[in-house]
């Protein structure tokens, strides 16, 4: 963490989620993380009913 209570992003990570937010035509950093979170749960739950077959 950083001094100030925020959690580091790496640069990589941060270059992407800037990407993603300008593919998407997403004005908000909240809402982009929001979108990036649903979506890795909807992959997370995709790869579990993957693994049961």
């Amino acid at each position: 963490m950083l001094s100030n209570g925020r959690p580091f992003i790496d640069i990589v990570i941060l270059v992407k989620i800037l990407l993603i937010r300008r593919l998407f035509g997403i004005k908000s950093m909240r809402q982009i993380i929001k979108e990036i979170e649903t979506s890795v749960a909807e992959l997370m739950l995709l790869f579990l009913f993957n693994l049961n077959k």
